[in-house]
């Protein structure tokens, strides 16, 4: 890159990508959070339809429940704001209303290309991690999900066997 506002606006874009990143991650977690919902209530359906419970149905119910549980657990705590960023910052909004309005407009006029580089540099490098966490999240969600479904079908057609 040739110059500071060169690498400015580069700055810029990667930190609007790893937005999109955080994004995409709570995008999903509407989508487990609603199956797992969804199978719990079957689950709750099939219980109420059955004559008697035993022992190998009771085993698969609460495999299949506790995997969802799991799952949605996973999912909830990704989309928990996570909004600790850097102790000073021209870019973060949690600093930025630390100040008033005048100070604030008062040190963004004051700021060096260096300085905002600098800035949001580390609020990439904070969000980065932040995405990183959410997909892990979600990622251990979706494997829980998926990890609930056989106990689930053997658990419903135990249940609601005639």
């Amino acid at each position: 890159m040739s110059s500071e506002a060169d690498r400015l606006k580069v700055a810029q874009w990667i930190l609007d990508k790893n937005l999109t990143w955080i994004a995409a991650a709570d995008s999903k977690v509407g989508f487990i959070v609603g199956v797992n919902t969804a199978m719990l209530g079957g689950l709750a359906a099939a219980v109420s339809k059955a004559t008697h419970l035993t022992a190998w149905p009771t085993v698969f119910l609460l495999l299949a429940t506790g995997a969802e549980t799991v799952a949605i657990l996973c999912a909830a705590t990704a989309v928990l704001p996570r909004v600790d960023g850097p102790k000073r910052s021209f870019v973060f909004f949690g600093k930025i209303a630390e100040f008033d309005r005048a100070e604030y407009q008062e040190r963004i006029r004051r700021c060096s290309d260096s300085d905002l580089l600098d800035d949001i540099a580390a609020q990439i490098h904070r969000n980065a991690e932040i995405a990183t966490h959410k997909h892990g999240l979600v990622r251990k969600a979706l494997w829980w999900s998926f990890l609930s479904g056989l106990p689930w079908i053997v658990a419903v057609a135990m249940l609601v066997k005639p």
